[in-house]
């Protein structure tokens, strides 16, 4: 189990993930990003082999990242849970 101080920057990067996750910008970004991509790749031509793997490669980027986010904020959450299960029980002692 990570001690407290660990568990606290956990906390801070979840919830910094989530605020990124959650704001309108970003959403809007991710959405655009992955829109501009998927037409690309719709729109080319089926002999264009490189442009079409770059748009696939990029696509699968823009998920990655967006899962690391996603990671983030669950581990902050988890994190949250620790801390909280830990203040009950020096509360119980």
């Amino acid at each position: 189990m990570l001690n407290s101080p660990d568990l606290e920057a956990e906390l801070r990067k979840g919830r910094e993930a989530a605020m990124l996750l959650e704001h309108p910008l970003l959403v809007a970004a991710f959405e655009d990003m992955r829109k501009g991509l998927y037409k690309a790749w719709v729109d080319s031509h089926p002999s264009a082999k490189e442009e079409r793997e770059l748009c696939f490669v990029a696509m699968k980027l823009l998920e990655r990242l967006h899962g690391s986010l996603q990671q983030h904020m669950l581990t902050g959450q988890f994190a949250a849970q620790q801390l909280l299960l830990g203040e009950k029980s020096n509360v119980n002692h």
